[in-house]
Parts: structure tokens; C-alpha cells; sequence
């Protein structure tokens, strides 16, 4: 079973003023951290980074990853996401039954990609793909106030006996090859749930964000737990 890893990265946020090789922690930015964690798997056979930017061509060739060219088109939030996707995918170098880890830099307290490998490689394994994810138990509710996994009133339950929901992390999607290409997307038909540890799943998305992440993963390194 052959796996790689590709890291979509823009070199333009517009949220947080280059975040994506901008310092997170002594002096490594979101996408040297992602590189380091991606090396350190003994099973990824070799990690591309898809991007249209000089800069982290020049981070991807420093630390001897392999350098895919998108068209600056595919480098926006303007285009459909779908078709970035495509574009990527079609990109890399690989048979259609390698499979393929989809990672992002902004989930920088996620550990638990060789855990994810070792999943994907047992051979009682059922599913099409596998996805990060966070298990809640919240209210939730809309704008229009209605209440979408349970009722008010009187049948207003406790929050223990609520269904389980799931936020997906952004942190990894898997599957094979060609399932990307097929579906033009990162999610397949069956994906196994990893469920994430406490704060792992973090999505950094705003300048307020980037920083509680960086005083997170400190924590982290500083303590190897929560």
C-alpha cells in the first residue's frame, strides 16, 4: 500500500496576513510544523505541496518535498471548490490506487496521522476514506430559532442524552487516488470517523484564532498532554 500526502497552501489569507509560513512557534510558521509532523510518518512515501507562490516553492524545496505548480486560478476563494480540488489532484504524480492524505496547516495541535495510517492499513478495515473529526453534544440552533437536534419545551432533554454530532476538522481526509478524481472532492461515500483528542481538531481561521493556537500548541509542548 503506498501513501502520500499532498499540503494545499495558498501564499495569500485573507484573514490573517500570511499565515501560512508567517512564525507560529520558535520560529517554524503552520506549514514547517506540517511538513515536520508528515516527515516523522515512516509510511508516507513522499509529501507534495500545491501551490502558485515562490515563497514555500522555496520552503517545499528546503525541506525535500516535491513542489506542484497550480494555476494562479485554482489560488482563490472565488473559484469553486470542487474544481480546486480537481486541478490538485490531477497534478500529482501517482497511480490511481495510491492513497492519498488531503492535509491542512491550520490544524497545527493534530497528532494523529500515523494513528490514521494505522487505521487505513488494517486489513479488517470496510471503509472508502477516512476524515478528522470532533464528536459534540450541543444545543444547536439556527438564526430562525428553530432547534435542529432537539425540541423546546417540556421535551427539552439533558444534554448527555442528546444524539452525538460531529463537526469535520480539516485536518485529514483519505482515500484513494482516484476516488479524489472521481468525486471531485475529499470526502468519500463511507468515510471512517477519527475522532480527534480534546482541542486536537482546532481550525485556525482568524488573527485571534492563530494566536490561541499558538499559546495551545506551547501548552502542548511544553506538557506532551492536556
Amino acid at each position: 500500500m503506498r501513501i502520500v500526502a499532498i499540503i494545499p497552501v495558498k501564499e495569500i489569507s485573507e484573514r490573517v496576513s500570511k499565515k501560512n509560513f508567517r512564525n507560529f512557534y520558535k520560529g517554524k510558521s503552520l506549514l514547517d510544523i506540517l511538513i515536520g509532523k508528515l516527515k516523522r510518518c515512516k509510511d508516507i512515501s513522499k509529501i507534495y505541496i500545491s501551490s502558485n507562490s515562490e515563497t514555500i516553492k522555496k520552503i517545499s524545496n528546503k525541506n525535500k518535498c516535491i513542489y506542484l505548480e497550480r494555476n494562479k486560478k485554482f489560488c482563490n476563494n472565488i473559484i469553486p471548490w470542487s474544481e480546486v480540488i480537481n486541478e490538485v489532484v490531477n497534478t500529482i504524480p501517482e497511480e490511481e490506487d495510491t492513497i492519498l492524505m488531503w492535509c491542512h496547516t491550520t490544524t497545527p495541535i493534530f497528532d494523529s496521522y500515523n494513528k490514521a495510517i494505522k487505521i487505513f492499513k488494517n486489513k479488517n478495515f470496510k471503509n472508502d476514506g477516512l476524515i478528522s473529526v470532533e464528536r459534540f453534544k450541543k444545543f444547536i440552533v439556527t438564526k430562525d430559532k428553530l432547534p435542529l437536534n432537539y425540541a423546546w419545551g417540556v421535551w427539552h432533554p439533558y444534554s448527555q442524552n442528546l444524539n452525538e454530532l460531529y463537526s469535520i476538522t480539516g485536518a485529514l481526509f483519505m482515500m484513494r487516488l482516484k476516488q479524489f478524481k472521481t468525486n471531485r472532492y475529499v470526502i468519500s461515500k463511507n468515510p471512517y470517523y477519527l475522532e480527534t483528542s480534546n482541542f486536537e481538531g482546532f481550525d485556525i481561521d482568524t488573527l485571534a484564532e492563530f494566536k490561541l493556537a499558538q499559546l495551545m500548541y506551547k501548552f502542548k509542548k511544553n506538557f506532551n498532554d492536556w
